[in-house]
C-alpha cells in the first residue's frame, strides 16, 4: 500500500512540478511545449519551431529589446529587428527602418509608409506626410495623387511598348511654359452632315480643358478619319489644325489664330475637321464633320502647351 502511495506521489509531482518551474527560463524543442503552458517570467527561448493551436496571448509588460524578439506593449504588438522596435499593424506588419528585400516579393495588401520614410538613394520609395515619393536617376519625384498615374523623373527609358488609358503630361523645368500634354480624342459619325464634338473618352462626357482667366493654349490637334459604311466606305482623311486659344480676364474664351493642314482628304473636301471656341463651357471644341450617307470612324491626338 505505501508503495503504490509512493508512485502516486512519485506521479503527481511529475505533472505539477513543470508548472512551477515555468517561472524560470525554459527552453522547449520542437514538440515538447505542454498541451497549456504559462510563462510567468520576461522572455522564454524556443530552439526550434512550435506550432500552436491556440492564440499565443502576450504579458501586457513584454515589450521587446532585443533583436528577434516579439511582445505586447498594452496596446500594440510589438517587434524587435535591426536593432529597433517596430509596431505589427492589425493586417499586416510594420516594417523597422530601411528594410531590404533581395527578391521580389508580392504583397495581398497595401503598403503604408511612415510619415518620416524621405527618400534619398535611388530605388527608394516612400512617404514625406503629404506625397508619395520616389527616388530615381539621383533624384527625388512625387507620385502624382489620385491613383490616376505616376510622376517620372527626369528621363525615363521604356524598353518595350506602354498603353497610357488616360492623357500624358510631360512637366518642364520652367521658361515659357508649365507642361505638355497629349489627349487622346475620337468619336463616331453616323449618316450626318451636322458637326460632332470629339470626345477624349469612350463615355463621351471628356472634352479639352477648360480655359480660366488669363489663360493662353498652343494647340496641335491631329485626327485620322475612316468610312466604314455608305457611301466614302473605306475611303480616309487626315488633317492637322494649330492655333492659339486663350481667355482674357473677365471675358470668354477666343481662338486668336488657327491655320488647317489637309494631309489627306479623299472626299474632296466632304469631311472637314476645325477647332472653335465653346463660350458656354468656356473651352476649345474640336468637331469633325461627316456626312449624311456614311459611317465615319474619326481618331486622333490633341497636343498642347500652356503659356505661362
Amino acid at each position: 500500500m505505501k508503495t503504490r502511495s509512493a508512485k502516486l506521489l512519485l506521479l503527481l509531482i511529475c505533472v505539477i512540478a513543470p508548472y512551477f518551474l515555468l517561472g524560470q527560463s525554459t527552453r522547449f524543442a520542437k514538440g515538447q511545449l505542454p498541451a497549456v503552458a504559462v510563462f510567468t517570467d520576461a522572455a522564454q527561448t524556443f530552439t526550434s519551431q512550435q506550432t500552436f493551436n491556440n492564440p499565443l496571448k502576450l504579458s501586457s509588460t513584454s515589450t521587446p529589446t532585443v533583436n528577434g524578439e516579439i511582445g505586447f506593449d498594452g496596446t500594440n504588438l510589438k517587434g524587435y529587428h535591426n536593432n529597433a522596435a517596430f509596431t505589427m499593424g492589425a493586417g499586416g506588419v510594420a516594417l523597422g527602418d530601411s528594410p531590404t528585400w533581395t527578391g521580389s516579393h508580392l504583397f495581398n495588401n497595401r503598403i503604408a509608409f511612415g510619415t518620416t520614410a524621405t527618400v534619398t538613394a535611388n530605388g527608394q520609395i516612400g512617404y514625406d506626410g503629404t506625397n508619395l515619393k520616389g527616388y530615381a536617376n539621383g533624384a527625388s519625384f512625387t507620385i502624382s495623387s489620385g491613383g490616376s498615374g505616376v510622376a517620372l523623373g527626369d528621363s525615363p527609358t521604356w524598353t518595350g511598348a506602354h498603353t497610357f488609358t488616360s492623357d500624358v503630361s510631360l512637366a518642364t523645368n520652367g521658361g515659357a511654359t508649365v507642361g505638355l500634354r497629349f489627349l487622346p480624342l475620337r468619336v463616331t459619325t453616323t449618316n450626318t452632315a451636322t458637326p460632332q464634338e470629339l470626345v477624349t473618352n469612350d463615355a463621351g462626357t471628356g472634352f479639352l480643358p477648360v480655359l480660366s482667366n488669363g489663360d493662353a493654349y498652343q494647340y496641335v490637334v491631329t485626327i485620322a478619319a475612316k468610312g466604314t459604311a455608305g457611301t466614302w466606305m473605306n475611303q480616309t482623311a487626315m488633317f492637322r489644325r494649330s492655333l492659339v486659344i486663350k481667355r482674357v480676364d473677365g471675358g470668354n474664351t477666343q481662338v486668336v489664330s488657327s491655320s488647317l493642314e489637309t494631309i489627306v482628304d479623299e472626299t474632296a473636301g466632304v469631311w472637314t475637321f476645325a477647332v472653335t471656341a465653346d463660350t458656354s463651357n468656356q473651352r476649345p471644341a474640336a468637331k469633325v464633320t461627316g456626312d449624311a450617307a456614311s459611317t465615319i470612324k474619326w481618331a486622333g491626338w490633341a497636343q498642347f502647351t500652356k503659356i505661362n
